[in-house]
């Protein structure tokens, strides 16, 4: 089980137990994030604002683990929700600086606090928390259909999932909007998004990133997500091979661009065998040595390297 320190990666919010369940500092987690589909209208277009007590307030009535807690004993039913949110307030704001430190909530300004006359942070959920969102949503979808034995309710639910599928399509467009000072690595997620959607592997890219979610991939960030969904050769070469997808892209990116997108791959995909020594404490100069000689080598990476 990762540590309060490990908890860095995005993948944490996945954690399961020994038997296969998420664990429910994992449920807490991704209820946080679940608060955003809430507050937010898709397809997203501006992120609404909120208080962290507001957000308080919301968990303690839709977490499941604290909500069977209070209602565990006749007594513990009949305290009054103000006091079960203080009760809780240093449970739920441990695992909100966790999401804060992993980039998926931001804050945005002040707003005025609800009893007192004063201002207060206002916080914000960045476009990768959403995406979070979603995908936890159509994990949860998926695996209600794969268990239903209902064929109307099954077909009610697949609906459901290709909506929020859409949703998550949305947002990727959005997120990876082409500017005119867009770095690399955004032109080709752009370009790779747009084939995956002429090409219909769109919800094929999704459910890769389902699976490498469900595993300890150790994953930073959502850029990390898609380079280990798009680029891990274990899937092996599918009919819709997303490998082969990039390395099109990439040979009909310009120069600068192509440069630049090798370089940011190689070094993701160096500093990811490294995370993998230090989380073994294997701890040697041979690989220092062999990544110092490969410094100029990023043309073929993505080949070389995986």
């Amino acid at each position: 089980m990762k540590s309060r320190q490990k908890i860095r990666y995005i993948d944490s919010i996945f954690e399961k137990d020994d038997q296969g369940s998420y664990t429910d500092n994992a449920l807490l987690l991704q209820d946080l994030l679940r608060y955003s589909l809430v507050i937010n209208q898709l397809p997203l277009v501006k992120t609404t604002p909120f208080k962290l007590r507001e957000l308080q307030n919301w968990i303690v009535r839709n977490n499941k683990q604290i909500v069977d807690y209070w209602n565990e004993t006749t007594r513990r039913s009949k305290t009054p929700y103000s006091n079960r949110v203080h009760a809780m307030e240093g449970k739920i704001n441990d695992r909100f600086e966790i999401l804060q430190e992993l980039n998926l909530i931001h804050q945005s300004g002040t707003a005025p606090a609800e009893k007192v006359s004063i201002q207060v942070s206002s916080y914000e959920y960045a476009k990768a928390g959403v995406l979070l969102a979603l995908i936890i949503k159509s994990m949860n979808l998926t695996r209600v259909i794969a268990i239903s034995k209902k064929k109307d309710e099954i077909t009610d639910l697949k609906r459901a999932l290709n909506k929020i599928y859409r949703d998550i399509r949305m947002l990727f467009k959005l997120a990876y909007k082409i500017r005119k000072d867009s770095p690399a690595s955004e032109i080709f997620y752009s370009i790779f998004f747009q084939k995956c959607e002429d090409k219909r592997f769109f919800n094929k890219l999704i459910n890769r990133m389902q699976h490498v979610l469900s595993f300890d991939y150790d994953i930073r960030s959502i850029p990390d997500l898609l380079d280990r969904a798009i680029h891990d050769p274990l899937f092996g070469r599918k009919p819709y091979s997303f490998i082969d997808l990039s390395h099109t892209i990439i040979q009909e990116l310009n120069y600068t661009t192509q440069k630049l997108f090798l370089y940011r791959l190689k070094i993701s995909l160096e500093n990811r065998f490294q995370d993998k020594l230090e989380d073994r404490t294997i701890r040697t100069r041979k690989y220092e040595r062999f990544r110092f000689r490969l410094r100029r080598l990023y043309t073929n990476c993505h080949r070389r390297l995986l």
